[in-house]
């Protein structure tokens, strides 16, 4: 695993796990982050 912000820009990742706090897991799922899901 890497952090996100590691990833490259275009580059096709699926989440498998989202740390942090419960305030912060709920502002990342808002924003469109979900485990499971490709995201780019």
């Amino acid at each position: 695993m890497m952090p996100l912000v590691m990833a490259d820009t275009g580059e096709e990742n699926i989440i498998r796990r989202i740390g942090g706090s419960p305030e912060m897991k709920k502002h990342l799922e808002d924003m469109g982050f979900t485990v499971g899901v490709p995201s780019r």
